[in-house]
């Protein structure tokens, strides 16, 4: 009898102390994740908004989840939108704002001309292993701590895939799409595109893991390696487009109708119809006058008796041209030599000298 107590006691000690092992073994999630997030809430670096809501505590499966996660719908203050609503941490949606405020935006008015006003994501909260993959390590998408980028759309409404785009032949897209990738690397410490593996040939994988400190701050992870000669943006004067010019028709060269051809008060304007060429559309009527009296037409002549037509007066007769001699020898001329008068009567004081000039 008391042997088989003795077993019953082994076996319950050896289940303890199997039951302690576990214990001491099971997973916990790293306490650095929680200690990120605190320290961005006491920074302030994520405000609650329309587009940035605080979401419940989120825990498990397993190790899953974070304390402060949020919902999210557009970054940057509301301006860029997202194509569906995102579960993220508060250190993933700074750094987002971050990147799309210094990296993302100067680059497509650079390039384009334009913002950009959405992002098109593939995913970011999701309780699941490294690339899908079982039996690989929690990706950090398990930590609400990463989303994967697909695409963005500009404000014209043209998008821009990363998928066609990171090596298509639209040279000022590649190099856009280029200089995001490698612009994320100083926000993220995990930045991954097309080109290292087979699991991201469609999307940028950006993420906030702990992989050790630098000197000069995080270590980070950035691949493929950003390229280092991209195409220069196009020349662009910084000029804001012209707006549309309404043609008109030149109404100097336009025939008026036979109403805005009366005398009145009133403007030539106002005289002819709405339907008149050469006039726009938008163009308001002239207001109605007031009444005024009439003008007295001025037109007509006034009728007058006959009378007799005045004599025509006498023009008077011209003087006497007065003709000169030959030029002396400077040049001046000299008057004509006058001719001895025909001898009358009396002394030649009493000549008369004008009759002798030559008409």
């Amino acid at each position: 009898m008391w042997f088989r107590c003795l077993q019953i006691l082994i076996a319950a000690a050896v289940l303890g102390a199997l039951a302690g092992c576990s214990d001491s073994r099971r997973a916990e999630r790293p306490p650095w994740r929680a200690k990120a997030e605190a320290v961005c809430l006491a920074k302030g670096l994520v405000s609650e908004s329309a587009s940035i809501r605080p979401f419940h505590e989120m825990s498990g499966p397993g190790i899953c989840g974070a304390e402060h996660p949020f919902k999210v719908t557009a970054l940057d203050g509301g301006s860029v939108a997202l194509n569906a609503t995102q579960t993220l941490d508060c250190p993933m949606i700074a750094a987002l704002d971050a990147w799309v405020r210094d990296v993302v935006q100067p680059a497509a008015q650079a390039r384009f001309g334009e913002r950009v006003v959405r992002i098109d994501s593939m995913g970011s909260y999701n309780c699941r292993g490294i690339n899908n993959m079982s039996g690989a390590g929690l990706s950090e998408h398990s930590f609400a701590n990463a989303i994967d980028v697909g695409g963005f759309t500009l404000a014209s409404g043209r998008t821009l895939n990363i998928m066609r785009g990171f090596n298509g032949a639209d040279e000022q897209e590649r190099a856009f799409l280029h200089e995001a990738h490698a612009g994320a690397c100083g926000h993220f410490t995990t930045v991954l595109g097309p080109g290292y593996n087979i699991f991201h040939y469609n999307h940028f994988h950006l993420d906030l893991a702990l992989h050790g400190a630098t000197s000069r701050g995080p270590q980070r992870y950035c691949k493929p390696v950003p390229q280092a000669n991209l195409p220069e943006p196009p020349v662009r004067d910084a000029m804001p487009d012209p707006p549309a010019v309404e043609e008109e028709m030149d109404i100097a060269r336009t025939p008026l109708p036979e109403p805005a051809l009366r005398s009145g008060p009133a403007t030539l304007l106002a005289e002819l119809p709405a339907d008149a060429p050469g006039l726009s559309a938008r163009r308001p009527r002239a207001p109605a006058l007031a009444p005024t009296r009439s003008v007295p037409d001025m037109t007509a002549a006034r009728a007058e008796p006959l009378r007799a037509p005045r004599p025509i007066a006498s023009e008077p007769a011209e003087p006497p041209l007065i003709s000169f001699g030959a030029a002396s020898e400077d040049g001046a001329p000299r008057p004509p030599r006058a001719t001895a008068p025909a001898r009358s009567a009396g002394a030649p004081k009493d000549w008369d000298v004008t009759s002798s000039i030559g008409r």
